[in-house]
């Protein structure tokens, strides 16, 4: 019974894990050698970090990946991770940033890909969605 109770407990725990959350915070990001800091509302879900506007896979840069598969086999000699390669073949701009929300006071640094003025999603979230339909 009580390795019943700690299996429960644990199974639990990756749960909440997993949930989306949206909360104020700050998003900081280096230009021309100074910090650019923008206090704004996004997401995480699974240490994938994207803006209010693309809660769900709602955003329309993310919708069928299966009809936009990216050819990055012709930029494997250029330098930047497969991240940035994919957000560049999807016309977003690719950037790596920190990120905070407004109850946490350490920062968490990652990458994301802009498309237009107010959204983006990480790099790791374009990957997932584009695994099957990338050319390297």
């Amino acid at each position: 019974m009580h390795s019943k109770i700690i299996f429960l407990l644990i199974v639990s725990s990756f749960q909440v894990g997993a949930e989306e959350v949206c909360k104020n915070g700050e998003i900081r990001y280096m230009h021309n050698q100074k910090y650019v800091s923008n206090v704004q509302r996004f997401c995480m879900e699974k240490n994938k970090v994207y803006s209010l506007g693309c809660k769900g896979n709602k955003c329309d840069f993310l919708q069928s990946p299966e009809k936009r598969p990216v050819d990055i086999s012709q930029s494997n000699s250029t330098l930047g991770s497969p991240g940035f390669k994919v957000c560049r073949a999807l016309g977003g701009q690719p950037q790596i940033f920190e990120y905070r929300f407004s109850d946490q006071k350490d920062w968490t640094e990652d990458s994301r890909c802009i498309f237009g003025k107010d959204e983006f999603v990480s790099n790791d979230m374009i990957l997932g969605l584009w695994k099957d339909y990338t050319i390297r």
